[in-house]
């Protein structure tokens, strides 16, 4: 393969695509919220309300992080290196917290600032795979990085599902709270000490896996400290030495003020395209946060037997289409690079099979729920892993990490205010009406996909590079893969 000299690929650039990975398999261990939340409101004597505020916290976490971190990284103070170690930091210590406010029912604050800190490492695990990607890969292996990553992403949910599934104990006991008044006191008592029993059980496994996981993570954690540098020695591409000589030209990158920082932030969220973007990328993300917070609820009105172990499934089905459409998808955008026409047909898609989940609960039918689910996740992902790239390269030459950073922002505000909607329909209309409001978010994000006019700004410039460099007649070979 003929480049210009000066472009090189090292093999550590895979090692760090996988321990990203691992870092979003490890953040969503306690994801599948609609699967555990009894337990928690029976373990910790505390409301589904509250137990949602508990689950919404990877979501606050995010806000006030976003802005500092972008103003870090438009500072050149905070790059790749420092936000894995932040994220992979914060992810042990929130496994930690978890675990210890598992270990006494009087600790559900702990248990939320656990929570904040996933927040954090969430942050990070979807601001940076682009990042990595475009950094450290050639354009040509640019979705299959990114690819990798989605599908640690999926194997993260998958686990977390079926996990929690295993883990959780099904049960017909009625709650605590709400236990007929009129039972005998004898028969209370053994209503009480059965739910003791199953919910600490429950309890003592999933305080086993955060420990367990917080090992894990800590181990990648070393790794990232000892590993991990922010860009290869040489770039892999010509847009990235294009970009790398007009940075080194300016020597005052982390003397960037205040209202310098708020131009570009201005600037950012006035390209519309960019704006419609990062709507996208939110709903095709996290509109699966209404199954991930519901569906436990959903499927026991629904009156099949093994409720959890059925939600459980069909979660796992979801994301087990994400993994196979985030391999495919990574795949087709190396080779042929159809950006838009993956993002629409893929939106299209998910549209319909999103309706099919909610058909499924209306016809009482969990094995028609799992069927669409599967291509549900399996069609996100088909507009979802283009989308990543799109962003960065319509608005190259900007730093990738400060606008993936901004993304998150916005899905951070978009986690909170869509759980609290899906509890309002929850409560007061039922489960049907949640699934409905999901398919009404995959309708908006085809929508918006549609309309947004993309510009590939990278690949012009990398073209536009290779142009110049070819009529200076400095037409050499790129070197190899690296160690």
């Amino acid at each position: 393969m003929n480049h210009p000299n000066g472009t090189q690929l090292y093999m550590i650039r895979w090692f760090i695509t996988v321990t990203l990975a691992l870092i979003q398999v490890l953040a969503l261990v306690n994801f599948s919220t609609g699967i555990v939340n009894r337990v928690y409101v029976e373990y910790f004597n505390v409301s589904y309300v509250e137990v949602d505020f508990m689950f919404s916290g990877p979501f606050i976490g995010s806000i006030p992080v976003c802005p500092i971190l972008a103003w870090l990284m438009l500072r050149k103070q905070v790059k790749l290196r420092m936000l894995m170690l932040i994220g992979s930091g914060c992810l042990t210590l929130s496994l930690l917290l978890i675990g210890v406010a598992l270990l006494n029912n009087s600790l559900f604050s702990l248990a939320i600032v656990g929570q904040i800190f996933v927040g954090i490492t969430r942050v990070v695990a979807k601001a940076l795979p682009s990042t990595l990607a475009v950094l450290w890969f050639p354009d040509n292996q640019i979705g299959t990085a990114m690819g990798i990553v989605v599908f640690g992403n999926a194997v993260g949910d998958i686990l977390s599902a079926v996990l929690m599934g295993q883990l959780v104990e099904s049960t017909n006991l009625p709650l605590q709270a709400n236990a007929v008044q009129n039972v005998s006191f004898k028969n209370n008592l053994t209503i009480h000490s059965t739910t003791d029993n199953w919910v600490s059980r429950t309890v003592t496994r999933l305080g086993t896996l955060n420990f367990t996981c917080a090992a894990i993570s800590f181990l990648i954690l070393i790794f990232v400290a000892v590993y991990v540098s922010d860009v290869p020695p040489k770039p892999p591409t010509l847009a990235q030495a294009l970009k790398r000589r007009n940075e080194s030209s300016i020597d005052n990158n982390n003397q960037v003020g205040f209202k310098q920082f708020v131009s570009e932030v201005r600037k950012l969220f006035s390209n519309l395209t960019y704006v419609l973007l990062a709507l996208s990328w939110t709903l095709y993300m996290d509109i699966i946060a209404l199954q991930l917070a519901f569906l436990g609820e959903i499927v026991r009105d629904m009156k099949v037997s093994n409720p959890d172990a059925w939600a459980s499934y069909i979660l796992a089905s979801h994301f087990i289409g994400c993994l196979v459409g985030s391999v495919v998808t990574g795949k087709i955008v190396d080779v042929y690079k159809n950006y838009e026409l993956l993002i629409k047909v893929g939106g299209v898609l998910s549209l319909v099979t999103s309706v099919g989940v909610a058909a499924g609960n209306l016809l009482n039918s969990v094995w028609f729920m799992l069927a669409c689910n599967f291509f549900f996740g399996f069609f996100t992902r088909v507009s979802f892993v283009p989308i990543m790239e799109i962003i960065t390269q319509h608005t190259f030459p900007m730093d990738e990490g400060f606008v993936n950073l901004w993304v998150t922002f916005v899905d951070g505000i978009f986690g909170i205010v869509i759980t609290e909607i899906g509890r309002l329909f929850n409560n007061s209309i039922g489960g049907f009406a949640v699934l409905m409001l999901q398919s009404i978010g995959m309708l908006i994000g085809v929508i918006v996909a549609w309309v947004a006019k993309i510009e590939l700004n990278r690949a012009t410039a990398e073209n536009g590079e290779a142009s110049r460099l070819l009529l200076n007649g400095n037409n050499h070979t790129c070197e190899s893969d690296s160690e």
